[in-house]
Order: structure tokens, then C-alpha cells, then sequence
């Protein structure tokens, strides 16, 4: 069963925790997003710059969506829409 976070700030708490506290994690975010990544919010997820990254998620509206798979393992799949930025 999927449970998903729809609120920015909570998207935000779940990946700043899973970089944090687990690179195997980190790695599985980043190889799991899918559409049109924005390039900067790779980068900031990759680099762990939580601060850019909760600027992309909170403050660009990128659509990252968080489901639970089993006990501790999330997914992300990060998109935006047909915007430009930087």
C-alpha cells in the first residue's frame, strides 16, 4: 500500500531525513525520478544542499511525491511542469 505526502514542508522533512540518515537512500531518490527533472533539484538532491532543495520543492512547485514501498524504502519522483528556471 502507498501512502503519499502532499504538503511541500512535509516532502521537505522527508528528504532532508533520508539524506541525512541513509546515502544508499539518496541514491535511490535520485535514480527514481522521472518526467522532466529540473537539473538544479538533482544537483541540490545529489550535493545534499537541503536549503535548494526545499527552494525547488517549496518555492519553484516541483512535484516530488514520496511513497512508502515495505518498511523504511521511499521513492521519489520529482517533475515540473513546463517551466523554466535559472
Amino acid at each position: 500500500m502507498e501512502g503519499l505526502i502532499s504538503q511541500g514542508a512535509n516532502k521537505y522533512k522527508a528528504l532532508e531525513f533520508t539524506l541525512k540518515n541513509n546515502n544508499a537512500q539518496a541514491e535511490h531518490l535520485l535514480k527514481h525520478l522521472t518526467f522532466e527533472p529540473n537539473p538544479s533539484l538533482i544537483q541540490a538532491i545529489h550535493n545534499k544542499i537541503l536549503i535548494l532543495v526545499k527552494y525547488f520543492v517549496e518555492e519553484k512547485g516541483a512535484n516530488v511525491n514520496f511513497s512508502h514501498y515495505g518498511s523504511n524504502t521511499l521513492n521519489v519522483t520529482a517533475g515540473l511542469e513546463n517551466r523554466h528556471y535559472m
